[in-house]
């Protein structure tokens, strides 16, 4: 599961407007998320009476790939791009983007570009942690359908993490074997 979806609580009206073309349907989704509250980490705390304008758009450029964008507030945009082949379904590629963050794909796997006043490293460990399950493969790793993080960057003026607190922080984080 997603251990985030469990920091968030209530009920939100939204409307869609779907575009269906031949065997395709193009969707935008919007909300502005009255009646959600959320106990996540800044920048996505929030009250059930406080707005925070959420859109999401499903495109396919062409007959093998979806594009989905996603917008929450200022506080976050993410572009999707998901690839369909004879072998099925899978996202191909992505970039998350928090606070003034640029929305560039990478060539493969998912970036996250994080631009924000202030960073609590600590508390979004905590927020994104869960129970340890038992050694096995995911669904990502057994059905290949998963979309490998890429690179994390981070820059703000001000982060906590590991109980420290640290300032001007300019950092381009990459996955290695065995760690980062």
């Amino acid at each position: 599961g997603w251990p985030v979806l469990a920091q968030v609580t209530g009920s939100s009206a939204w409307k869609a407007d779907i575009n269906i073309r031949k065997r395709n349907a193009d969707f935008i989704v919007e909300s502005n998320l009255l009646g959600l509250s959320s106990s996540l980490p800044e920048p996505f705390n929030k009250t059930a009476n406080t707005a925070m304008p959420f859109r999401m758009e499903r495109s396919a450029p062409d007959a093998t790939r979806e594009q989905f964008k996603i917008s929450l507030g200022k506080e976050a945009r993410a572009l999707l791009v998901q690839r369909s082949d004879s072998n099925g379904s899978y996202w191909e590629r992505g970039v998350l983007a928090l606070g003034d963050g640029e929305l560039r794909l990478p060539e493969k796997g998912m970036n996250v570009q994080v631009t924000l006043p202030r960073v609590d490293g600590d508390a979004w460990k905590t927020a994104l942690s869960m129970p340890a399950a038992p050694p096995s493969k995911t669904v990502a790793e057994s059905s290949g359908s998963g979309l490998a993080l890429g690179q994390v960057s981070i820059k703000t003026p001000s982060m906590r993490a590991f109980g420290r607190e640290f300032n001007q922080v300019d950092v381009a984080l990459r996955p290695r074997e065995g760690g980062w």
